[in-house]
């Protein structure tokens, strides 16, 4: 009696420490994974786990002579599971990386079709034996029994979902530097495969359903861990560490967690953001409510005031500008070099009038109180532009060229400043030798016409430039709003081979120059 006592009371602890364990992984999952969809999905997908291993303590502990009609078809019930969790899969893998308001494409619905032959198939197996058949007679199904085709139509249908599940998740990684450890969920995949087919022929004789919610629970979190399945771990230490100047407070502004990049500010200073943005000190400070407080930020405009006031210093040079031609007139022959530069100064401020003339009616609103932030950012794009087309001009008068890197440079800063204006920008560029600055100034040139004609509706732009054996290349995709009138573009002009298409509401324009960039 005490013999048998003992065992029933190690047999419950075991499958008692197989379901918690499933049950505790099941919750952290609910705890760590970001998409409200991938997190239900993952814990119905641990559900079934748990389900999984009490049928199995239900069907070989509680009915040690296998012979009942009962413990058959909880035998039956292990292909629940087993088929459902493969297409849970599936259905996470249409989720990753999608809002929570995403719904799935009505193809995936098709799943439920095979899926549910599957199980209807095995459960009516008494009737048809096309899962399993028994040689001696039903009622020693456990200890004489056969493969049907049935059951290796679900054996593919687990194997094909798995290995699908798996090169979905890879396919859809946008982590950098993880190619390989992206691939130990594959291996893991491989393996249970190999598993699989080695007991199906009897090679290995073991506890399939424990095993198999082992490789399941590892494919999982290894897909957790590598960050193909995205989790919210580490949210804290990330936010502490970030450069980007931002402040959560609770409802009394008490600041709860402030970023690297943040800097302290008053409690009665964060409090006046309610009632709109507040500057101080260089700084413009911003904030929008969140559950339970509010997030305020920070926009250093340092540098956006000392680009206003070297504007304000040009525009007052070039409204003396002749004066001083005439003054160095009079002395040219004493002063060549001088006369040289005034006269790069004449021409850099001749070519981009159009520009300076943008810039004074920028500062005229910003001095009226206008849109402060936004005209003071476009003081920015505009004024960069200027900047670096003249240093460009000036580069090239020396030898008539200038480094592909220069043009990279100037391109980088302009895109930089269109930031400001909220615009998600990304440069692409390549090539270290020199090119001829009429060809730089036409690659510069156009990139500014084009962003000049779009800023209203810019939301993005990705730029490429590349220089090859076959000459000179800048490409602009454009993300634009829906009311954006292709027709803005019409008129932009260039030397060289352009072109402009219009596509799903994204805009496409290449230029090209031929040659080797000379």
């Amino acid at each position: 009696m005490s013999s048998s006592f003992g065992a029933t009371v190690l047999i419950i602890l075991r499958s008692l420490i197989h379901v918690s364990t499933i049950i505790f992984w099941t919750l952290s999952l609910y705890k760590r994974v970001v998409n409200k969809q991938v997190r239900n999905l993952l814990v119905l997908v641990g559900s079934l786990m748990a389900l999984w291993l009490l049928t199995k303590t239900a069907k070989w502990e509680f009915f040690p002579n296998n012979t009942t009609t009962l413990a058959r078809y909880l035998w039956y019930g292990f292909y629940v599971p087993m088929v459902m969790i493969p297409f849970l899969g599936i259905i996470v893998t249409q989720f990753i990386d999608k809002p929570d308001s995403y719904r799935l494409p009505k193809w995936t619905y098709l799943f439920y079709i095979p899926a549910i032959l599957l199980i209807g198939g095995v459960f009516t197996n008494d009737l048809h034996n096309f899962a399993f058949s028994f040689p001696k007679g039903i009622e020693y199904y456990d200890n004489n029994y056969s493969y049907g085709f049935l059951y290796w139509c679900a054996m593919a249908w687990y194997i094909v979902l798995g290995l699908t599940f798996v090169i979905l998740l890879i396919k859809k990684n946008r982590l950098p530097n993880s190619k390989k450890m992206q691939f130990l969920p594959l291996f893991i995949m491989l393996g249970a495969i190999v598993f699989w087919l080695l007991y199906t022929f009897k090679v290995i004789n073991v506890d399939l359903t424990v095993i198999d919610c082992l490789l399941i629970g590892s494919l999982l979190e290894s897909s957790i861990q590598t960050g193909l399945i995205q989790t919210n771990t580490n949210y804290r230490e990330l936010f502490e560490k970030t450069t980007v100047p931002v402040i959560i407070v609770d409802g009394y502004y008490q600041a709860r967690y402030t970023s690297g990049g943040a800097k302290p500010v008053d409690e009665t200073i964060m409090k006046d953001t309610e009632n709109g943005t507040v500057v101080f000190n260089n700084t413009i400070l911003s904030s929008a409510p969140i559950r339970a407080g509010r997030v305020v930020w920070q926009d250093d405009v340092t540098k956006l005031n000392k680009q206003r006031e070297e504007l304000d210093e040009i525009r007052e040079t070039l409204s003396e500008e002749s004066v001083l031609i005439r003054a160095e007139t009079e002395i040219k022959e004493k002063q060549a070099q001088a006369d040289e530069k005034n006269r790069l100064y004449d021409k850099i401020a001749r070519e981009v009038k159009p520009q300076l003339a943008i810039l004074n009616g920028l500062l005229d609103k910003i001095e009226k109180g206008e849109n402060t932030k936004e005209n003071l950012a476009r003081v920015a794009v505009i004024g960069t532009y200027v900047k670096r087309r003249g240093n460009l001009l000036l580069l090239g008068n020396e030898n008539g060229d200038v480094s592909v890197k220069e043009i990279e440079n100037a391109l980088r800063e302009s895109l930089d400043n269109l930031k400001l204006l909220g615009i998600e920008v990304s440069l692409v560029a390549n090539g270290n030798s020199n090119i001829s600055i009429d060809n730089a100034l036409k690659i510069y040139d156009l990139y500014q016409t084009v962003v000049e004609k779009t800023l209203d509706n810019l939301t993005a732009i990705f730029v490429r430039f590349t220089k090859t054996d076959k000459g000179l290349k800048l490409s602009l995709s454009l993300g634009v709003k829906e009311d954006f009138n292709q027709n803005v573009l019409e008129n932009v002009s260039a030397n060289g081979q352009l072109s402009v298409e219009v596509e799903d509401g994204d805009v496409y324009v290449d230029f090209v120059l031929g040659g080797n960039g000379k």
